[in-house]
């Protein structure tokens, strides 16, 4: 679990490469480059989400084989999981100066605190 004052996991990672040398990514996850947000974009977005249901519940089994894995997940008798609330608290008609807008054709989207 990661909990960090950056919003991208990856400009932290940078940073955290610039400043000490090193990185998380390198150091927890063996990835030797960190790649840059368009080329993250170039990989993903052709991949609709309904292929990556499948290896995501088979990757999840195979984490909760660990008692001290699945130990991290539970909490109160339920699962902890991160959301991205940018698909799910928005508007498309509160908003304020401050609010992220999201352009998908025609329709703007306001993402909403509260």
């Amino acid at each position: 679990m990661f909990f960090m004052q950056c919003p991208s996991f990856l400009a932290y990672q940078r940073d955290m490469q610039r400043r000490k040398g090193c990185n998380n990514a390198q150091s927890l996850f063996g990835v030797a480059h960190i790649p840059s947000d368009p080329q993250i974009r170039n990989l993903l977005d052709p991949i609709a989400p309904l292929h990556l249901r499948e290896p995501f519940w088979t990757i999840l089994e195979r984490l909760m084989e660990d008692e001290s894995v699945a130990a991290g997940f539970d909490f109160e008798g339920g699962w902890l999981c991160s959301l991205d609330g940018t698909q799910y608290f928005n508007s498309s008609t509160l908003h304020c100066p401050n609010c992220t807008v999201t352009q998908r054709d025609e329709t703007s989207t306001m993402l909403t605190w509260g």
